[in-house]
């Protein structure tokens, strides 16, 4: 837990509105999903956290269930398109 505000010699100031920038916040989930993923490597640990949208893990998904079923690896397909649902 951090202020968003200012602080100088008189106390708090104005808030800084920095913090609010959309990619700080992506930045700063990229950055705790590979420390979480490390540790659960360590951990032995099979699972893993993704910090990205919900939509955009689907799309990989389905992008992935696409290229098995062009391989012709109808069990990876079936288990990504599993996962896309």
């Amino acid at each position: 837990m951090l202020t968003t505000r200012e602080i100088g010699p008189e106390g708090f100031g104005a808030k800084n509105r920095d913090w609010n920038a959309k990619e700080l916040l992506v930045d700063w989930r990229s950055s705790w999903a590979e420390h979480v993923n490390r540790t659960l490597e360590r951990c032995s640990v099979h699972e893993r956290v993704d910090h990205r949208t919900l939509e955009a893990q689907r799309e990989d998904a389905l992008e992935r269930a696409s290229a098995a079923e062009r391989n012709g690896d109808e069990r990876v397909h079936v288990a990504e398109m599993a996962r896309a649902v």
